[in-house]
Order: structure tokens, then C-alpha cells, then sequence
């Protein structure tokens, strides 16, 4: 007599896990690599901010959470998180960012980095170099005085520019002039963006108005 053998079903059950996946972009769309790529904030003069802005992307089916930020190296001082990001970062291609500054303090080359913490399973930590180079700072210019006197007859006026609080590299500053009771062009030639050149080092430059020397008594105009 034949036998029949018997079919037996074995179900399995278990309960799938939804993971996250980090991914670092700076500028946004350029992939940065964790413990392999550079940012560098240029070149910027001391006591001066430059910023860069981060985005983060979870490219997995879960939630990215536990965003947070140390720095750390040779100048984790000059380097500073002033804006952090949000979480939860939902999957499928949610988005944050966040924004380090650099301010040098003294010139030369400055390097850190920065470890971005999350619940990303082989990237807990995604590391990013940070550098910067700092120059001395350039100086402030302004107008060196609050107003400038001149009589009709001498024909011009100087305009002098003085920089102040530094003198590295070669600056310019654009000078224009604007009506008051004295009006181009019956009375002045105007100025529209004239450029004032201070070199190196230089702490004065100036330029010059025209002035016009109309005929009979005038009452004093600005």
C-alpha cells in the first residue's frame, strides 16, 4: 500500500526595524564623506565671521534623531555651531541644517573638526574637517572729518578718507555726493561712485570736488 507524506508549513514571524541613513551635504547636492572631506571657509580677516551652512538628508526608511555637535583639534576655538539643526529628520529624504562659523584670531591657517552625533548605525559619529585661513584685518574706512569748508574761489575741496584699526592689503572705497542748498551742477561738480584707493599700509587717501565759482554774492551752502 501506498503511503502519504504528510506537508508541514513552519510561519515565521518578526518584527523589521526602519533605520536611518545620514548623509552630509556642504554646499547643498555635494556629498561630503565621513572622516574624508574638507571644509574650507576661506580666507578671512581676523576678528571677522565666515559661515558655511550644512545640510543634513536621511536617505533611510527611519527617523534620524540625536543630532548634536562637538568640535574638537588644533582651533576648535575659532570654529562654533550658530545655528543647530532640527530633529527629528524624517526618512525617505527629510532635511535639516545647521551653520558653523570661523572667525580668526590671530593669521594663518586654522584646522578642527567636527563630529556630528546621530542614531545613524555605522555613522554615529560623521566627522568633518574644518579649515580656515586668517589675514590680518584690512581696517575701517570712513570720511576723516564731519563736514569741509572751501570758498567759491579756490575751486576744488579735498575729500579726505582715513582708515582706521588696520592696514593690511590694498582697499577702496566708493565716494558720491548728494545735493543740500548747494546743487550740481550750478554749484559743484558731483561725485557718482568715484573710487578712493588706499594701498598697503596706507592709512589716508582722499579725492576732490569742483567747486564752481558763480558770479555775485551768495548767502554759505552745504
Amino acid at each position: 500500500a501506498a503511503h502519504r507524506q504528510k506537508k508541514r508549513c513552519l510561519y515565521l514571524t518578526g518584527n523589521g526595524v526602519l533605520a536611518p541613513e545620514i548623509v552630509v551635504e556642504q554646499p547643498a547636492g555635494t556629498n561630503l564623506g565621513d572622516n574624508a572631506a574638507t571644509v574650507d571657509f576661506g580666507t578671512t580677516p581676523t576678528g571677522i565671521s565666515s559661515a558655511k551652512t550644512f545640510t543634513v538628508r536621511n536617505t533611510g526608511l527611519g527617523s534620524l534623531t540625536g543630532l548634536g555637535m562637538t568640535i574638537d583639534g588644533a582651533d576648535p576655538g575659532l570654529f562654533s555651531v550658530i545655528a543647530q539643526p532640527g530633529t527629528p529628520v524624517s526618512g525617505s529624504g527629510g532635511t535639516t541644517t545647521f551653520t558653523v562659523s570661523f572667525v580668526p584670531d590671530t593669521p594663518g591657517t586654522k584646522t578642527a573638526t567636527l563630529h556630528l552625533a546621530s542614531n545613524d548605525a555605522d555613522e554615529s559619529s560623521f566627522d568633518i574637517a574644518l579649515q580656515g585661513n586668517g589675514i590680518p584685518f584690512p581696517g575701517i574706512l570712513v570720511l576723516d572729518g564731519a563736514g569741509f569748508t572751501v570758498n567759491e574761489t579756490d575751486g576744488t575741496v579735498t575729500i579726505p578718507v582715513k582708515r582706521t584699526s588696520g592696514s593690511f592689503g590694498s582697499v577702496t572705497v566708493n565716494v558720491s555726493t548728494r545735493n543740500g542748498t548747494a546743487r550740481s551742477p550750478g554749484d559743484y561738480t558731483a561725485l557718482s561712485d568715484v573710487t578712493v584707493t588706499l594701498p598697503d599700509g596706507a592709512f589716508a587717501g582722499s579725492t576732490t570736488v569742483s567747486i564752481v565759482n558763480t558770479a555775485g554774492a551768495e548767502v554759505n551752502e552745504t
